[in-house]
Protein backbone atom coordinates (compact mmCIF):
# COMPACT_ATOMS: atom_id res chain seq x y z
CA UNK A 1 0.00 0.00 0.00
CA UNK A 2 2.93 2.58 0.53
CA UNK A 3 3.93 1.89 -3.00
CA UNK A 4 0.48 3.86 -4.00
CA UNK A 5 2.19 7.18 -2.65
CA UNK A 6 5.25 7.22 -5.01
CA UNK A 7 2.96 6.76 -7.94
CA UNK A 8 2.52 10.05 -8.65
CA UNK A 9 6.56 10.45 -8.02
CA UNK A 10 8.14 9.89 -11.31
CA UNK A 11 11.56 10.78 -10.61
CA UNK A 12 11.87 8.53 -7.63
CA UNK A 13 13.74 5.31 -9.41
CA UNK A 14 15.35 3.45 -6.35
CA UNK A 15 13.27 1.88 -3.88
CA UNK A 16 14.87 -0.18 -0.84
CA UNK A 17 12.38 -2.40 0.72
CA UNK A 18 12.70 -4.72 3.55
CA UNK A 19 13.23 -8.26 2.24
CA UNK A 20 14.39 -11.32 3.87
CA UNK A 21 13.45 -15.01 4.17
CA UNK A 22 10.77 -14.40 6.24
CA UNK A 23 9.35 -11.17 4.68
CA UNK A 24 8.96 -11.15 0.48
CA UNK A 25 5.33 -9.36 1.01
CA UNK A 26 6.87 -6.77 -1.48
CA UNK A 27 7.54 -8.74 -4.45
CA UNK A 28 3.91 -9.39 -5.11
CA UNK A 29 2.54 -9.47 -9.12
CA UNK A 30 0.61 -5.99 -8.82
CA UNK A 31 3.86 -4.05 -7.13
CA UNK A 32 6.47 -5.87 -9.72
CA UNK A 33 4.36 -4.23 -12.64
CA UNK A 34 4.17 -1.15 -11.13
CA UNK A 35 8.17 -1.23 -10.62
CA UNK A 36 9.28 -3.03 -14.00
CA UNK A 37 6.86 -0.43 -16.07
CA UNK A 38 8.63 2.39 -14.37
CA UNK A 39 12.29 1.50 -14.60
CA UNK A 40 12.64 1.39 -10.58
CA UNK A 41 15.89 -0.50 -9.39
CA UNK A 42 14.92 -2.27 -5.87
CA UNK A 43 17.58 -2.48 -2.81
CA UNK A 44 16.83 -5.48 -0.69
CA UNK A 45 17.61 -4.27 3.30
CA UNK A 46 17.14 -5.79 6.41
CA UNK A 47 17.65 -9.68 5.46
CA UNK A 48 19.30 -10.18 8.68
CA UNK A 49 16.49 -9.12 10.03
CA UNK A 50 18.43 -6.78 12.19
CA UNK A 51 20.40 -10.01 13.33
CA UNK A 52 17.57 -12.00 14.34
CA UNK A 53 18.02 -14.64 11.58
CA UNK A 54 21.94 -14.88 12.35
CA UNK A 55 21.73 -14.65 16.52
CA UNK A 56 20.45 -17.94 18.02
CA UNK A 57 19.55 -15.65 21.50
CA UNK A 58 16.29 -13.97 20.62
CA UNK A 59 15.96 -10.60 22.12
CA UNK A 60 13.55 -10.45 25.01
CA UNK A 61 10.42 -8.26 23.23
CA UNK A 62 10.55 -11.12 20.28
CA UNK A 63 9.96 -14.28 23.02
CA UNK A 64 6.14 -14.14 21.77
CA UNK A 65 7.81 -15.44 18.44
CA UNK A 66 10.08 -17.33 20.17
CA UNK A 67 8.50 -20.91 18.10
CA UNK A 68 9.35 -19.41 14.65
CA UNK A 69 13.03 -18.83 15.90
CA UNK A 70 13.38 -22.12 16.95
CA UNK A 71 11.98 -23.30 13.85
CA UNK A 72 14.60 -21.61 11.41
CA UNK A 73 16.97 -22.65 13.47
CA UNK A 74 16.41 -26.19 13.80
CA UNK A 75 16.20 -25.86 9.90
CA UNK A 76 19.51 -24.54 9.62
CA UNK A 77 21.12 -27.16 12.03
CA UNK A 78 19.36 -30.13 10.13
CA UNK A 79 19.95 -28.37 6.49
CA UNK A 80 23.56 -28.03 7.95
CA UNK A 81 23.39 -24.45 6.97
CA UNK A 82 24.87 -21.24 7.86
CA UNK A 83 22.45 -18.51 8.87
CA UNK A 84 24.03 -15.60 7.50
CA UNK A 85 24.87 -17.91 4.34
CA UNK A 86 21.20 -18.50 3.48
CA UNK A 87 19.87 -15.13 4.43
CA UNK A 88 22.73 -13.57 1.93
CA UNK A 89 22.18 -16.07 -1.12
CA UNK A 90 18.19 -15.66 -0.40
CA UNK A 91 18.56 -12.30 -1.63
CA UNK A 92 21.00 -12.23 -3.57
CA UNK A 93 19.38 -14.63 -6.07
CA UNK A 94 16.52 -13.33 -6.30
CA UNK A 95 15.74 -11.90 -9.71
CA UNK A 96 13.44 -8.91 -8.47
CA UNK A 97 16.35 -7.57 -6.33
CA UNK A 98 18.95 -5.30 -8.26
CA UNK A 99 21.23 -4.87 -5.01
CA UNK A 100 21.55 -5.54 -1.32
CA UNK A 101 22.59 -3.33 1.69
CA UNK A 102 24.09 -4.67 4.75
CA UNK A 103 24.75 -2.59 7.75
CA UNK A 104 27.66 -4.00 9.84
CA UNK A 105 28.56 -3.28 13.26
CA UNK A 106 32.21 -4.13 13.48
CA UNK A 107 34.84 -5.77 11.10
CA UNK A 108 34.23 -9.00 12.70
CA UNK A 109 30.58 -9.00 11.51
CA UNK A 110 31.97 -7.83 7.82
CA UNK A 111 34.30 -10.37 7.75
CA UNK A 112 31.54 -13.69 8.32
CA UNK A 113 29.52 -11.80 5.56
CA UNK A 114 32.62 -11.85 3.31
CA UNK A 115 33.83 -15.53 4.41
CA UNK A 116 29.84 -16.90 3.91
CA UNK A 117 28.65 -15.25 0.62
CA UNK A 118 28.39 -17.56 -2.12
CA UNK A 119 25.51 -17.29 -4.83
CA UNK A 120 23.52 -20.56 -4.64
CA UNK A 121 20.07 -20.57 -4.34
CA UNK A 122 18.82 -22.56 -1.13
CA UNK A 123 15.39 -23.98 -1.33
CA UNK A 124 13.80 -22.30 1.89
CA UNK A 125 10.77 -24.36 3.46
CA UNK A 126 7.82 -22.19 1.76
CA UNK A 127 6.62 -22.02 6.32
CA UNK A 128 8.79 -19.91 6.84
CA UNK A 129 7.35 -16.99 3.99
CA UNK A 130 3.94 -17.14 6.25
CA UNK A 131 4.82 -16.05 9.33
CA UNK A 132 3.42 -13.55 11.49
CA UNK A 133 4.20 -10.04 9.78
CA UNK A 134 4.68 -7.75 12.96
CA UNK A 135 7.75 -10.22 13.58
CA UNK A 136 8.93 -10.54 9.95
CA UNK A 137 8.80 -7.16 9.07
CA UNK A 138 10.89 -4.44 11.07
CA UNK A 139 8.39 -1.53 9.83
CA UNK A 140 6.10 -3.39 12.10
CA UNK A 141 8.19 -3.65 15.09
CA UNK A 142 6.67 -0.84 18.16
Amino acid sequence: SQLEIFKDFSKIKIFQIPFNVLNSEFLIKKNLKYIKSNKIILHARSIFLQGILTNRELPRKFLKFKNIHKKWFNWIDRSDLNPISVCLNHSLTQKNIDKVVIGVNSSEQFKQIIQNLWIKKVDIPQYFSKVNKNFSNIDRWS
